[in-house]
């Protein structure tokens, strides 16, 4: 990749608002706008994209692609600079912008639904966070120091716990122990099952993405692969993606099919799909039907995440009673 690499002065967009730019940039394209004129009606009208868009003019002004004046100034990654540069040169802009439109769109909606189904229970454990101890300090149990204290200290034990959990990644990044918790994952059977079906998704959603934009397979499948967050399951592929391995003209089929990440039924769609010369196609369908499959399953998670939530308030609730009663008990006299 000869583009250099960002500097990112900016906070990357989120799904949704990534799901909202390629739905804009894919409309654009099919209406046959010119780059330029579309970028100014989308980048203009969304704050988020505001602080891109001078940026982004000067670089096409100065000659570079869209493609890569957008990975330049931060606001795609490399893998959509590879997969929107081969779309330029292949023309297949606006095909391969309603793919990315769609893939992020589940991604937001699922997002979405599982923040929306844990923000009632979260409500509920800040609320009972301050009633727990209300009676003792109305029966003058304890001061109102000790009440503050003991709810804003459970307050920052809560906000700890809702950081660490959404930048745990980071984390364990910048405390250089991933490959230990990459393992770790791997050796829970359900775990290991519900993170390897999704990151073989994401995979399989890359390369059939990369390779309708019309990148070769041989420099599809290492960008593809690049998308495999777990280092467990990206090694599988160490000795698939050497230079010397991919120039030697093996099939995709015949590639893929010693990865373990992979099942029978994608294997077999690769098959078939890359002997009826349609690879890309049958990727990107049988990716898509998946992705709905997994939808399910997260929104059957996200229904029984706020019941465990909230039986551990209640078995909070009942233990804290059942020791607020068992001492004053013991203060009677006997």
């Amino acid at each position: 990749m000869s583009v250099k690499k960002p500097s990112v002065t900016q906070q990357r967009l989120n799904s949704q608002q990534l799901a909202l730019l390629f739905t804009q940039l894919a409309r654009l394209e099919a209406a046959g706008l010119p780059t330029q004129q579309g970028i100014s009606l989308i980048f203009k009208a969304d704050k988020a994209l505001q602080g891109y868009y001078m940026q982004l003019q000067n670089s096409l002004q100065r000659g570079a692609s869209f493609a890569a004046s957008g990975y330049k100034i931060g606001l795609f990654t490399a893998n959509h600079y590879a997969i929107l540069n081969a779309a330029e040169n292949s023309g297949q802009l606006a095909r391969v912008y309603h793919y990315l439109a769609q893939y992020y769109t589940r991604k937001a909606s699922q997002l979405k639904k599982l923040k929306s189904r844990l923000m009632l229970p979260l409500l509920v454990l800040i609320i009972g966070i301050f009633l727990a101890p209300i009676t003792d300090l109305f029966k003058q149990s304890i001061s109102l120091s000790d009440y503050l204290k003991q709810t804003l200290g459970a307050l920052l034990l809560l906000y700890i716990s809702i950081y660490t959990t959404l930048n745990f990644a980071k984390i364990i990044a910048k405390l250089k122990i991933e490959a230990d918790w990459h393992r770790l994952q791997l050796r829970i059977p359900a775990i290991k099952k519900w993170i390897s079906q999704r990151q073989s998704n994401d995979f399989l959603t890359y390369l059939g993405l990369m390779l309708a934009a019309g990148l070769p397979f041989a420099e599809a499948l290492p960008l593809a692969v690049n998308t495999l967050s777990n280092s467990v399951l990206k090694s599988q592929f160490n000795r698939l993606v050497s230079p010397r391995y991919l120039q030697a003209g093996h099939s995709a089929y015949s590639v893929l099919t010693s990865v373990q990440l992979l099942d029978k039924l994608a294997l077999q769609i690769i098959n078939s799909s890359e002997q009826s010369g349609k690879l890309a196609d049958g990727l990107l369908h049988y990716t898509q039907q998946t992705a709905e499959t997994l939808a399910r399953q997260d929104e059957e998670l996200a229904i029984w995440i706020p019941r465990i939530l909230y039986s551990l308030i209640a078995i909070g609730m009942i233990v804290s009673i059942f020791t607020a009663y068992t001492a004053r008990l013991a203060m009677l006299p006997s």
